[in-house]
């Protein structure tokens, strides 16, 4: 064998043996990250894998690779996409024909908000391997190089056959706020169709960067909406509304009047031609699937009220009858959907905000205030839109409408949260009776007429609209309620004196069985009302095949009134378990209740306030 290739043999089994000894520690490093990345440690994995860089000298290129592309993953997965583009060009220059390199540049410009650039990246990345999947990734540069394009005035997401007359509608929107004093940063309105608008991120943004501010003269306040026409002639004819939104209702009636002449026109404009999501504009055979559900009783309530307030308005000020009924209830839907509360020097502040009020609900990644830059000046004061968390480009922002139960989305806003069957502030009714036969029922009545708060037809019928849990005033109003009017004999006897109605601790294992059995009979009854079983609501949830957005909305109404049913009941049968159960040879009845219910759960307060009575021995039945 020649001497040269006996060198380059030797030289090869040594940089074998080197390699050999240095790349475990290098895969380690790898791995390492790998797990970290997975748990969501984005911090841990970059510095695994800058470890299994620095920390070795040689390393074969396959490795290198592996652990530059990763880095840049972790990099772009913390919003760091400078760092992320480094390491993928780095990918890109140790070898040109890794197509997985240009993928992660592609990643990180479109976190810098250089979609023309990134769609680059990717058609390189399949020009080397047209096996990969990069559709979202082309599709997500194109739908930005879209909106970019079509939206030079915060506009984005419209369709080409209603592009003209829409696009120019909004554009004559933003341009409004603009003129007056607003400001908008790296962030569009996407409307998608006329039903589905949001607002949307033009760039990659840091927590607290300013998205939007409306000044004081454009925002729609309960004040402005009293120095109108109408409102002033309701002012004087002395005659008070149900709501105070019935001012801003009527202002936006009066300025759709006036047409283009009026200053809100561009705004106006905007706002949906109707609400048909909300159950109030529902059709009898829509609402008919409610059947059984408390949401019902309350659109018709609303709906009574709305026309009731209608022709109380028309009867003080007749200048109102030129507006119809339907027109009446579209402006107060406008406001009870848009109008945005904020305090601010301890004063409350209702309005509605131009742009942010296009905002959905969501987990919130913005927030907003009220600021006062100067006192005197009106384009110094207004509403200020911020981040919350950093977002990527073309990320939708969201803002939180509040902890309410679906039935409050549903009425007020005509929609359902996402996820709404785990909404733990859904509510449902429970309706007790107290009948002559009761024990003590003279005496009950007197009382329970003396504590009575707006209850007009007394207390013998009473419904409560509670949620799941037992830590909440709703569910300890109930209780109160039923200890006091189950009580008999001995029990009874403990409110001879001073004790308040909505404030009854538990009184004896006997009495507690019997608000439990009134609990589990009215939570059957209330099961009962509705046409459908709850397994054939989970079945059409669960295959997702809706006639429309109503039909939605119904079903997913009634089944979560029905699982808080279905809550009730489980507690009190669990409940009469844990009562009628023999504790005497129990030494510590709290120790083996909190093993079988938990010490987090919905009733596990409940479970321990009772757990004296069950330590009593004199209280044993």
């Amino acid at each position: 064998m020649p001497k040269s290739a006996k060198r380059r043999r030797d030289k090869r089994k040594q940089k074998k043996a080197a390699l050999a000894s240095v790349t475990p520690s290098a895969q380690s490093f790898k791995e390492r990250g790998t797990s970290a990345f997975k748990s969501g440690d984005f911090a841990r994995a970059i510095r695994d894998f800058t470890d299994g860089l620095n920390n070795i000298e040689k390393i074969d290129d396959e490795l290198r690779l592996a652990l530059l592309s990763n880095r840049s993953a972790a990099y772009s997965a913390k919003y760091d996409y400078e760092n992320a583009l480094k390491d993928g060009r780095k990918c890109c220059e140790l070898n040109p024909r890794w197509p997985k390199g240009y993928v992660r540049c592609g990643v990180a410009l479109i976190g810098m908000s250089r979609p023309f650039e990134a769609k680059s990246s990717f058609d390189q990345a399949l020009h080397l391997d047209k096996s990969l999947d990069l559709k979202k990734n082309t599709d997500k540069c194109l739908q930005i190089i879209q909106e970019l394009q079509l939206n030079m005035d915060e506009i984005g997401g419209i369709s080409d056959k209603e592009k003209k007359e829409e696009t120019e509608k909004y554009k004559k929107f933003v341009s409004w706020m603009k003129i007056n004093g607003a400001q908008i940063n790296s962030v569009y309105l996407n409307v998608k169709n006329k039903r589905n608008r949001g607002l949307h991120a033009r760039a990659s943004m840091k927590i607290d960067d300013v998205l939007l501010f409306v000044p004081d003269k454009l925002l729609l306040t309960m004040d402005k909406a009293k120095t109108c026409k109408l409102s002033k002639m309701l002012l004087e004819s002395g005659y008070k509304p149900q709501s105070i939104q019935t001012y801003m209702a009527l202002f936006l009636l009066e300025q759709i009047a006036l047409g283009k002449g009026s200053f809100w026109y561009p705004y106006i404009n905007v706002l949906p031609n109707e609400f048909e999501d909300h159950p109030i504009f529902y059709r009898k055979s829509r609402l008919a699937l409610l059947f059984g559900s408390i949401a019902v009783d309350t659109i018709y309530f609303r709906i009574k009220a709305l026309r009731d307030e209608y022709q109380q308005l028309c009867r003080h000020v007749p200048a109102i009858r030129k507006f119809l009924f339907p027109q009446f209830m579209w402006a107060r839907t406008a406001v009870i959907s848009r109008v945005l509360g904020v305090v601010s020097d301890g004063a409350k502040i209702r309005a509605m905000v131009p742009f942010l009020d296009m905002l959905n609900h969501g987990k919130a990644s913005c927030k907003y205030s009220y600021i006062k830059k100067e006192e005197k000046n009106e384009n110094s004061r207004g509403f200020l839109l911020k981040l919350s968390q950093d977002v990527k480009i073309g990320d939708e922002l969201y803002t939180n409408y509040g902890s309410k139960g679906n039935s409050r989305f549903f009425i007020n806003y005509g929609f359902m949260p996402r996820n709404p069957c785990a909404n733990f502030q859904n509510k449902g009714v429970l309706i007790f009776t107290m009948t002559r036969d009761t024990p003590f029922y003279n005496e009950k009545t007197k009382i329970l007429e003396k504590f009575a708060r707006r209850h007009a037809s007394g207390w013998e019928h009473r419904e409560f609209e509670v949620g799941i849990g037992t830590d909440n005033m709703d569910f300890r109003r109930m209780i109160s309620f039923l200890r006091y009017t189950e009580a008999e004999g001995k029990d009874f006897s403990l409110f001879r004196s001073n004790f308040h109605i909505e404030a009854i601790g538990p009184v004896s294992i006997k009495n507690e069985i019997a608000v439990m059995k009134k609990i589990a009979s009215s939570s059957r009854d209330g099961l009962k009302r509705y046409k459908d079983t709850l397994k054939m609501d989970h079945n059409l949830i669960k295959m997702n095949r809706w006639e429309d957005v109503q039909q939605y909305n119904c079903v997913v109404m009634r089944c979560s009134e029905r699982q808080v049913l279905r809550w009730y009941l489980h507690l009190a049968e669990t409940s009469m378990n844990v009562l009628q159960r023999d504790w005497s040879g129990v030494r510590n009845p709290a120790n083996t209740l909190r093993k079988e219910v938990g010490t987090e759960t919905a009733m596990a307060k409940y479970v321990r306030s009772i757990t004296p009575l069950l330590s009593n021995k004199q209280l044993q039945q």
